[in-house]
Parts: structure tokens; sequence; C-alpha cells
């Protein structure tokens, strides 16, 4: 049974935060979009990464990009259990449920015709049960105005991406209470707060991992380790950011429920299903919370897992710079500035040979290099940095 209405309405900041996040794709008229549900994947995470490295204005809350797929099409292989945790995976959701998500801005993959098509929802009228969609990969100024039905759009509709607070989530909870139960949801949410990179939502996060346990009681114990990683990754998260807070008791919630977990399971159990870069981000995040010891452990798992990693190498330099160890910061930085110079020419050959493809495709191969070149200053900057100076 489908609630009747549809998620509240952004307001004017939020909404205008969305429309940063999410941008016309700047391809001119003819260029084809993303042709299957990978590309157009990716083309969602290269939103994702692109609107997580602006800086945020005070004045507006913090939001994520949020991406929800149609329970109508198990067959694209969308995640489930077995996503790593913390990544921000698709969410499987119910057909009627992502009409009831659906907002004025929100990008839309409708299944039909030979491929996929990649559309703006630019108007929305539920009472109607009617909504309006812009084709930006249209060769016509402007772009191609379409329409359609909720029914229809609940029978086509294979993805949705959408900004907004976790407080949309919520919202969803209480329309649909019967979701409460559902594991996949929970864990789905928890990734999607962890994979935005917003420290802040880590506390929700590790609620809807709590919750998510609950409902997996009888679930076979490999699932129930990898929501009791996701939950370890929020929890040490959140408690390394109530660490810096000036009440004295911040921290124990987090405290105590990170101690039962520890009695139902390793710590090194749980750390194995972390990746190299969420145990940088841990490591960083105790850095901050003036923890060096773990910080530094946290820093070496990262480091096993793959040294040949420019990030990771980042990481354990500034703690060593930061520990006063210079030498080997400097032998980290340099062996950081190798991998990464190596890998910036592999991209930039990339993009050479992606110069006649799909705009999305030079979209994510620019912004990787971009992004390979950032790192690279940071690198080098690291390099010229003293003891006292990290």
């Amino acid at each position: 049974m489908v609630a009747s209405g549809g998620r509240p309405l952004r307001d004017v900041a939020m909404a205008s935060r969305a429309r940063q996040a999410f941008p016309r794709p700047a391809a001119p008229g003819g260029v084809s979009p993303p042709a299957t549900l990978a590309q157009w994947r990716r083309y969602f995470d290269f939103f994702c990464a692109a609107s997580a490295s602006d800086a945020l204005p005070a004045a507006i809350p913090a939001a994520a990009p949020l991406l929800f797929a149609s329970g109508h099409y198990p067959e694209h292989h969308l995640p489930h259990e077995h996503v790593p945790v913390g990544v921000q995976a698709p969410v499987l959701l119910p057909a009627g449920h992502v009409w009831w998500l659906a907002s004025h801005g929100d990008h839309v993959l409708l299944n039909g015709g030979p491929h996929p098509r990649h559309l703006i929802i630019t108007s929305l009228d539920r009472d109607a049960g009617s909504l309006a969609f812009d084709d930006p990969w249209s060769a016509s100024p402007g772009g191609t105005a379409l329409s359609s039905t909720a029914a229809t759009f609940e029978r086509d509709a294979v993805l949705l991406a959408t900004f907004d607070t976790p407080n949309l989530l919520e919202q969803y909870l209480e329309t649909f209470p019967e979701q409460r139960g559902r594991a996949g949801v929970l864990v789905s949410f928890g990734g999607a707060l962890l994979g935005s990179g917003v420290d802040e939502f880590a506390p929700l996060a590790a609620s809807y991992f709590d919750q998510a346990l609950l409902a997996a009681l009888l679930a076979p114990a490999y699932e129930r380790e990898c929501i009791a990683a996701g939950l370890y990754l929020a929890l040490t998260l959140s408690l390394c950011d109530a660490r810096q807070s000036p009440e004295p008791l911040a921290a124990r919630p987090f405290t105590d429920r990170l101690y039962r977990l520890l009695l139902d399971q390793t710590e090194a159990a749980l750390q194995r299903h972390l990746s190299a870069a969420q145990l940088c981000r841990l490591a960083t995040a105790s850095a901050r919370a003036q923890d060096p010891v773990r910080a530094s452990r946290f820093c070496q798992l990262a480091f096993n897992r793959d040294p040949s990693d420019a990030r990771t190498r980042l990481c354990r330099a500034k703690l060593m710079l930061a520990a006063g160890d210079a030498e080997a910061a400097r032998a980290d930085v340099q062996a950081g500035v190798e991998a990464n110079t190596q890998r910036l020419r592999e991209l930039l050959r990339r993009n050479e040979e992606c110069a006649s493809g799909p705009a999305p495709v030079r979209q994510m191969a620019a912004y990787e290099a971009d992004e390979a070149r950032r790192l690279g200053e940071a690198l080098e900057t690291l390099l010229d940095a003293g003891p006292a100076n990290p």
C-alpha cells in the first residue's frame, strides 16, 4: 500500500544546493547520455564526488546526494548485503516509494526504448498524478520537454538521484514504517550517509546499522558481521567527533555501544571489512581527537591493505610529521608522489582516448585527473613542510 502525497518540499536554500550538486549535464546537443546502468552509476559517482568537494555555506544544513532504485529491476545487479560497508550504493525500494521520493530537479533514469533515458524532473503534481521532464541530452536548444503520469513513472523508473538532508530518510521511514524491519534498507541508509563523507552524519548512520542488526537477527553470520562492521565504522567516527566536544559526557553513548559491539565481534574481524580509504578516514578522525596511537594503528592497517596507494601514503606522512619523524614522512611522501604521478599519467592518457567519447565519460575522466592533480599538490606541499608545520 503506497501512502498518498510525497516527500516534503525542499526549502529554497536546499533547492539551490541541490541544483549545485546536480547541474545540467554540460554537453552539446546530440551527445549521447549514459547508455547503461553501469555508466549511469559512474555518472552519479562523479556528481557525488564533485558535490562533496564544494564548501558548504554555514546557512545551509549538511546534505548528501542519495540514489534510490526501483524494486521492479532486480536483474540489474543492484548490490545487497555484500556491498562493502559504508559505501554509497543504490537503496532498493518498491516502485511506488520511488515515486514518493521524486522531486523537482531530481535526475531519473527511465527504462524504455533501446536504452534507458536520463531525464531531469522539471515539475511534479502529486494530486493530478503527473510530472514533466527535461531531456538535457536533446539536440534542441534548452532541451526537450516531456511528460508522464505517476503510473508510467512507477512502471519505468529505474534509478532516482536526489539531494537532501538525512531528515529525508527519517521522513521516508515515518511514511513507510514497515521498512524499519528490513535490514537491507537500513544498511543502505547507513551506507549512504557514511559514503557521503560527512562525519556529522555518522551518529545517524550508526543508528541505522544498529536497527539493521536487530532486523537481521536470524541472518547468516557473515551478513551480520558486515552490518556490524558498518556499525563499528560509524560508532568510531562518532566517538572521535564527540571527544572533541566540551561536554564531558558527549562520548559516553558511543563508548558504551562500541564496548557492547566488541563483546560480540572482534575488532580485527570488523576491520577486515573496511577499505584502505575507510581506515585512513578513521586515522584522520582519531588524530583530530588527539589519539595518535589509534590514528597510527588505523593508518598502518590501511598501508598494509594497499602500500601503493598515494592517499594512504599522504595520511601516514601527516601522522609521521606530526610525531616529529620528518625523515619517515618524507619517504612516504616521495613514494606517494611517484605513485600519484604514474596514476595521473595513465588518467591523462585515458583522457585523450575519451576525447571523442560520450560527455559523461569525458567529465568523469577529467574529474579523476583533476583529483589526482590536487592530491599531487597536497603531497608536494607536505614534502616542503617541517616537523613543526604538518
